[in-house]
């Protein structure tokens, strides 16, 4: 488990009054006040009930309950593996499945329902390809979701405590443009410095033609190579908080992160929503990033104990 998040989490009960005992190598946390216990497993703190949790930890889940919400959301399309042989499986899997989602985007992605970071997630933009993929998928992983390709031009973050609003910002991908001087790496590293400082790779060796574009990553992850910006466009942001607030007038959130999209046909979706809260990157790329997380997280504790 990331100390540092367990650290921060010491601060806070120090700082508060708060018992705090750290298990399982930092899986667990344990917080006593008052004669009460709360729980932080992972980066999921006990604000939100167990059952709606575990919704939001699932995709093809957050999906369905954000449609009967009547929100807008990033389509997804429940598959499983061909190893699956459970009997409900039957009309969510198979080649001819997947080729008639195939043939409905032509340019897919495709997903582990309860992955996190970016991980396991997957582009295709050729069936012989996506076949092949499909092919090595195991049950290990309960489900999977097929979704369309979206133009996305910039991917916001909202993080809520209690149904209100504590921050959003904006992911930057991390592209860059050459000046003719400098290899790929150092434009990277000025682009995001402590993602890509400690990369190693050969291919960011070249120097990159002048304004000449490299896409390092087309995923919006913190975790990947992309950078936290605040600066978001005035219209953009209050369309996102009339979404949200939307949503708070549908459902109860505890603590999480809200992922929308904007495409370049302006088009405003929810992408996900992660019951865990980890402000790991956030915290390590700006200068004020632990005194936001330390901020955030002290509120989602508070709630725990009302």
């Amino acid at each position: 488990m990331n100390r540092e998040f367990c650290d921060l989490i010491l601060e806070i009960c120090r700082d508060n009054d708060i018992k705090c005992n750290i298990l399982s190598d930092g899986w667990v946390i344990v917080l006593e006040k008052n004669n009460m216990k709360k729980f932080i497993v992972g980066y999921k703190f006990d604000n939100n009930n167990h059952a709606f949790g575990k919704v939001l930890d699932d995709k093809f889940a957050t999906y369905e309950l954000l449609k009967l919400c009547n929100v807008d959301v990033c389509e997804h399309n429940l598959i499983y593996s061909l190893d699956n042989k459970n009997g409900f499986v039957k009309e969510k899997c198979g080649y001819d499945y997947i080729k008639s989602l195939f043939d409905k985007y032509g340019d897919i992605v495709i997903k582990v329902n309860t992955g996190t970071c970016g991980v396991n997630v997957f582009r295709f933009k050729g069936f012989s390809e996506l076949s092949e993929f499909y092919s090595k998928l195991r049950s290990k992983n309960s489900s999977f979701s097929i979704c369309p390709f979206y133009n996305i031009v910039n991917e916001y973050r909202v993080i809520v405590v209690n149904n209100r609003i504590e921050l959003m910002y904006k992911k930057e991908l991390p592209r860059v443009y050459g000046d003719g001087r400098r290899t790929i790496k150092e434009l990277l590293e000025e682009f995001n410095y402590e993602y890509f400082k400690n990369i190693s790779d050969d291919s960011l060796d070249a120097v990159l033609d002048k304004d000449r574009e490299y896409l390092y990553n087309w995923k919006f992850n913190l975790s990947g190579g992309a950078r936290a910006s605040f600066d978001i466009d005035p219209y953009d942001r209050l369309k996102i908080e009339k979404m949200i607030y939307d949503l708070f007038s549908k459902l109860d959130f505890g603590f999480c992160s809200i992922d929308i999209i904007k495409t370049i046909d302006n088009d405003f979706l929810v992408l996900e929503i992660n019951s865990g809260v980890m402000m790991k990157n956030l915290i390590r790329e700006n200068v004020d990033g632990e005194c936001i997380a330390k901020d955030i997280y002290t509120k989602a504790i508070f709630e725990m104990f009302r």
